[in-house]
């Protein structure tokens, strides 16, 4: 500033911003002058403030010439527009990281102002759908959410399944010779909004909390297609199916992890792969030339041969016992002849035609 004849500098604290100036002003509230000479004063930092001071006998320039005497805002406030104050954001809202201005909540994430003043991710089992919320809503019936800060109930609970659409319809896998059809076999909840449909479990398969229609899991002795079908059908054999939860990235059974155990091949796992023929007594696929099917095999020959051999010997002996019963009540019948002759020796007696005479 001009001085008499000359110029002097502007203590720290105060600044002079016009050529010609006779007098250095005080910084205004929320902003300080570090050094001599300056032009202008820099504005306490985000997060800070400098309330105004009341003019008074000491030097007033004095708290205005260090960046220290900026005080940081209480947490969760940010600094007035001038940096002459603090406020607190609105109930949704946070402050920003540089504490300049407040944001908006994203959804999934919620903030009451009052006991939460951070945008908080919503529990799991509740759901914020829109920005700058202030509460988080629980999930009903079925349904859960995947995971904490979720916008919307997008996953089931324990039972049920997170299905392909609203209402439960499969995709049509018509190129793959197969339509799904999955409503057909969907008990869909009811519910409003834009969440897929969770249906419950069919029998023979387990769904635990989170399960989607490609990780539904199968029991052992049961068997669905693909993975894009709700349809599960039980094993003609339980040793057949393995069960269990089939690479949800495969498109058909014969595309990836099969749902058979060794030996045996679609459909229903009902069939022997190559290389193996079915125990006509224990109904396994086995390998063949296997030397563990054989002595089943020859059990089975023994057994058939003493069966046979039985009814043999019980039909013999049956025949024998009905011709003897038949000889003896045949010489039942047969009774020797008596007559007012048979006290003379039987040489004196000829027998002509039905006439007996003496020789």
């Amino acid at each position: 500033v001009v001085d008499g004849g000359g110029c002097i500098a502007c203590a720290p604290g105060r600044y002079s911003d016009a050529a010609g100036s006779t007098t250095c002003a005080v910084c205004d509230a929320g902003r300080v002058a570090p050094s001599s000479r300056s032009t202008s004063c820099d504005k306490c930092a985000g997060g800070k403030y400098l309330a105004a001071v009341e003019e008074g006998p000491e030097d007033v320039a004095e708290r205005h010439d260090s960046i220290s005497d900026c005080t940081d805002c209480p947490t969760y406030q940010i600094s007035a527009e001038d940096g002459s104050d603090c406020r607190t954001c609105d109930p949704g809202q946070q402050a920003s990281v540089d504490k300049h201005s407040c944001q908006n909540c994203d959804a999934g994430r919620y903030a009451d102002g009052v006991q939460v003043r951070v945008c908080t991710a919503c529990p799991e089992g509740e759901y914020a759908s829109n920005m700058s919320s202030i509460f988080c809503t629980p999930c009903t019936g079925r349904r859960t959410t995947r995971s904490r800060g979720s916008a919307s109930c997008d996953a089931c609970l324990e039972g049920s399944y997170l299905a392909t659409t609203l209402h439960g319809r499969g995709r049509s896998m018509a190129r793959w010779g197969i339509d799904s059809r999955e409503r057909d076999h969907c008990e869909a909840d009811t519910h409003t909004g834009t969440e897929f449909a969770c249906c419950k479990a069919p029998p023979g398969t387990s769904a635990p909390e989170g399960t989607r229609l490609e990780t539904v899991v199968i029991d052992p002795g049961w068997y669905r297609h693909n993975v894009y079908t709700a349809q599960v059908l039980p094993c003609s054999y339980d040793f057949e199916c393995k069960g269990g939860g089939l690479n949800g990235t495969n498109i058909s059974a014969a595309a990836g992890p099969t749902p058979c155990r060794q030996g045996y091949r679609t459909p229903l796992c009902g069939l022997c792969e190559r290389g193996y023929i079915r125990n006509t007594v224990t109904k396994e696929c086995a390998v063949c030339g296997a030397s563990s099917a054989w002595p089943a095999i020859a059990l089975v020959v023994l057994l058939i041969l003493v069966g046979i051999l039985a009814l043999l010997l019980k039909r013999q002996q049956w025949f024998k016992d009905f011709y003897a019963q038949k000889k003896s009540e045949d010489l039942s019948f047969i009774k020797p002849r008596h007559n007012a002759h048979d006290h003379l020796p039987n040489h004196l007696w000829v027998e002509h035609g039905s006439q007996l005479s003496r020789w």
